[in-house]
């Protein structure tokens, strides 16, 4: 009869622990579950977040490029075409004189020709009655040097300078790749524009939107 009652007391107390040990694994349970809703919750927030960022970007990147075009838009309305260092323009009268020099005269035709004389100074034109007369003129070498060095047309060496119209052009096209989310041709385009306009008032936003295109 007592290792009866025994065997019942064992049996409850190993009932009773198993039923906690049951109510433990239930409550670890629910609390994993309620952390991996909680990191779900945490993760569609993250994932907002970083829409609503990248949306912001997009916009602050289009305000800024919207603004930098119009400031090139006025900047290209102000610009003056400027002059070409060293190259200068002769006025009409002189263009004409080499021309009247070198032309033939017509015969009977009164005609001044400058003689050079090195011990008198300054020549002095002298007037002849026709053109049967200027081969007398000729046979002086310094005259007829100084009269061919008038006559003959000077060679003109061509210069090819950046206008303001070639900058904004070269601007404007690595601009609109960058527009375009082209970052590679922008890039190139940008670097192209600092190493052919580099003292262009446009060199500091090609350098900061070359920065942006990396």
């Amino acid at each position: 009869m007592a290792s009866l009652a025994l065997a019942i007391v064992v049996s409850s107390s190993a009932s009773a622990q198993s039923n906690t040990a049951n109510e433990a694994m239930m409550n670890l349970v629910l609390q994993v579950q309620q952390l991996q809703d909680e990191i779900r919750m945490l993760r569609g927030q993250l994932e907002e977040q970083g829409f609503e960022i990248e949306d912001l970007k997009r916009r602050q990147r289009d305000q800024y490029l919207d603004l930098d075009q119009r400031l090139g838009e006025l900047g290209t309305g102000a610009s003056v075409p400027q002059s070409v260092p060293g190259v200068s323009v002769p006025p009409v009268g002189d263009a004409a004189a080499p021309a009247a020099l070198g032309a033939t005269p017509a015969t009977g035709a009164t005609v001044a020709v400058p003689v050079i004389r090195p011990d008198v100074g300054p020549a002095t034109p002298v007037a002849t009655a026709g053109a049967q007369d200027l081969p007398a003129v000729s046979e002086r070498p310094d005259a007829a040097s100084a009269v061919t060095s008038i006559a003959a047309p000077q060679a003109t060496t061509s210069v090819t300078t950046a206008t303001p119209e070639m900058e904004q052009a070269a601007y404007d096209a690595a601009f609109q790749s960058l527009r375009d989310l082209r970052y590679a041709d922008a890039s190139r385009g940008f670097q192209d524009f600092l190493r052919q306009y580099g003292d262009s008032a446009l060199a500091g936003n090609a350098q900061y939107w070359l920065g942006e295109s990396y």
